[in-house]
């Protein structure tokens, strides 16, 4: 109120040395002195406003700074209760380190053993497919010598095969067709003793 009493008093004396030097007429009446109380009030609730928004801002700031401190302390009580079991999981964690590296050389020697495995495997194919070959080429040759047997079976008679059972001693070129017949059909042969070499010898007759 002082000060704005002041702003009258000062601004009339104004007026009237305003009015003595250049003769002109400058009027402070009581809505003047309305007017200056109204700008006062406006600029003082303005200023009012904009202190009390920096005084909440820091105020704000100020609340979570204590809040993030509090929290902080909580953490650390929490981290200090749990380091035995941080600890622990530490050490659990390193063993499963060792473990999954020991793993890692098992699996890698398996897998050495594999691929040698695999090496001789692959090896064997080959010699199977050489040997697969071969047995094709041998049967091929053979083919025709099978194809003329086929052949001399449909025109073997009864009555021949009665006369061969009736041999006792056949001819050797019987007896080596025999054989191998025999070990086809899994029929084992007898041991016989033979008058001329007085040895006991694998008979399939």
């Amino acid at each position: 109120v002082e000060m704005c009493k002041y702003f009258h008093v000062t601004t009339r004396n104004s007026a009237d040395k305003f009015k003595e030097e250049l003769k002109r007429v400058y009027y402070v009446t009581p809505t003047t002195y309305l007017s200056l109380i109204q700008t006062f009030q406006s600029v003082f609730n303005y200023k009012s406003k904009e202190v009390k928004d920096e005084k909440d801002k820091y105020s704000k700031g100020y609340d979570t700074l204590v809040q993030t401190e509090g929290k902080v302390k909580n953490m650390e009580v929490e981290l200090t209760e749990m380091k035995p079991q941080l600890e622990v999981l530490a050490k659990q964690t390193a063993d499963k380190v060792i473990e999954v590296e020991k793993s890692a050389e098992e699996v890698n020697k398996r897998r050495e053993i594999i691929a040698a495995d695999e090496a001789v495997a692959a090896q064997s194919r080959n010699e199977a497919a050489a040997i697969k070959k071969q047995c094709e080429m041998e049967l091929a040759k053979a083919k025709p010598a099978l194809d003329k047997a086929e052949q001399a079976l449909k025109v073997l008679s009864q009555k021949e095969i009665a006369f061969l059972k009736s041999l006792p001693k056949p001819p050797a070129q019987v007896k080596y067709v025999m054989e191998p017949v025999c070990i086809l059909f899994d029929k084992d042969p007898e041991r016989k003793l033979d008058t001329n070499t007085g040895k006991r010898e694998e008979n399939y007759w």
